[in-house]
């Protein structure tokens, strides 16, 4: 069983490129094994064989490819690799080379909860980065760079986000990090900004981007609007009359309601009760009765599943079944296996991610199905996206920086000024000024367990 690291972290090295100090004797090749492919286990698989190795290099497996042309089998052999490698987890040269161009490889932080809970929604946001990035390094990576992602999990509590953060920052010495849910997010805010590191997010929680020096970028269109887009929709497409808003305290539940008020507003209307309650409270019969008094046909609410079920769920308890209005937050497996029973037939969601069954996400379908992914977890999708994110960051980096690896700090600077506007990114623009994400979304429903587009990508109200 492949040897995990301690605490938490984990390695996932995709492509043929690893960073590692160099040995100092190769690796000997076992007679009846092809010189194109070398093994390196960790050291407690072997009984003899290098000197003691860097920590990088105890969790890698190098692969090195013939440099001889490709004839139709090596093709076939080198696709048969790359998915191995994928499968395996770890895959590179001992010296910290990509097999191919000598090149050292570009490392993304992948700070995820894999434990806790919404685990299963971090393993396919994971899932979904990986897909991408194994499409990059099968063309070449950045460069002749490949690129690496090291994973540090923080089972989505913030009290254990700072320590996560430093160890992929610099232990690891990431260029650039990821991470899942607003709450994580916000907690390592601070040292990012002191270290100068950029964070792409799976998070539309503007609160994050508030402050003009954060380093922050978006690759979600903001809660404000696409709770403005959801109340819209309910008003002109659902004819709903009396809207009522419930949200959380927080960075997720603030910037939703603002951005319903901000369209009932801008539609004439009046909230008929606006409702605070708690993401972590076992208990919110008290707040669904106050729901059910004002006798709303049309909810608000914003947040992830688990803190949002409970008071869904006593809501339906005691006979109070409108129609539920979300954002991409309560988008993924969660809600399916928590809420399918309440919101089926009965919620619509605006998302800035493009669904993953779509026939616009072919390519998407493609690389997760090489890299062994489930298409059917909605969170990949994000994971793809993120994944788009940094890379064009990375790409403009090392363009700024003369074809060299640059700094986090050459990474950070290099945001500002990318542009995305493909079929799972619409129209995405950072600046000095703007670290917002995408202004296009889209409406979908729950419907039979599945999650169905009911109004195309269009750009969602502007919310001052």
């Amino acid at each position: 069983m492949w040897r995990t690291p301690p605490s938490g972290q984990r390695r996932i090295a995709i492509g043929p490129g690893q960073r590692a100090a160099k040995r100092a004797a190769p690796t000997a090749v076992p007679a009846d094994r092809p010189a194109a492919l070398v093994h390196a286990y960790p050291d407690s698989w072997q009984a003899a064989g290098p000197p003691a190795r860097t920590q990088r290099e105890r969790f890698s497996e190098e692969i090195q490819m013939s440099s001889q042309p490709h004839s139709p089998r090596q093709i076939q052999l080198t696709a048969l690799l790359a998915g191995l490698c994928l499968v395996i987890g770890a895959c590179g040269n001992s010296d910290g080379n990509d097999g191919a161009s000598g090149k050292e490889p570009l490392h993304i932080g992948v700070e995820t909860g894999l434990t806790g809970a919404n685990a299963t929604d971090g393993a396919a946001q994971l899932a979904g980065m990986k897909a991408y990035i194994a499409m990059v390094n099968a063309g070449g990576g950045i460069n002749g760079h490949q690129v690496v992602l090291d994973t540090a999990d923080d089972g989505n509590n913030p009290a254990n986000a700072p320590g996560a953060a430093r160890k992929l920052v610099e232990t690891e010495k990431v260029l650039v990090l990821t991470n899942t849910i607003s709450a994580t997010s916000a907690a390592i805010l601070p040292y990012l900004k002191a270290r100068k590191v950029l964070l792409i997010p799976s998070s539309g929680s503007t609160a994050l981007i508030s402050d003009p020096q954060s380093t922050v970028r978006l690759v979600r269109t903001g809660y404000a609007g696409l709770a403005a887009q959801i109340v819209e929709y309910g008003v002109k497409n659902l004819n709903v009359k009396r809207v009522a808003i419930a949200y959380t305290p927080d960075a997720i539940g603030e910037p939703a309601r603002d951005g319903a008020l901000a369209e009932l507003k801008a539609l004439g209307l009046e909230p008929v009760a606006v409702v605070q309650y708690s993401s972590t409270a076992a208990n919110t019969s008290a707040q669904a009765a106050q729901l059910k008094a004002a006798n709303p046909d049309f909810v608000v609410v914003n947040n992830i599943s688990s803190a949002v079920a409970p008071l869904i769920k006593a809501a339906d308890q005691i006979g109070f079944k409108p129609i539920w209005g979300s954002t991409t937050a309560m988008v993924g497996s969660g809600t399916v296996a928590t809420l399918a029973d309440q919101l089926d037939g009965r919620s619509y969601f605006s998302t800035s991610s493009v669904l993953p069954d779509s026939p616009d996400a072919t390519l998407y379908q493609t690389w997760m199905g090489k890299t062994g992914g489930d298409t059917t977890l909605y969170p990949s999708m994000d994971g793809w996206n993120i994944a788009t994110g940094a890379i064009a960051v990375l790409r403009r980096a090392m363009a700024a920086a003369g074809g060299k690896v640059p700094t986090p700090e050459q990474v950070l600077n290099a945001a500002d000024g990318t542009t995305i506007n493909d079929a799972y990114t619409h129209n995405l623009a950072w600046t000095g000024t703007n670290f917002n994400g995408p202004t296009g979304a889209q409406v979908i429903t729950l419907k039979d367990r599945k999650f169905k587009q009911v109004q195309a990508f269009q750009n969602v109200p502007t919310v001052s």
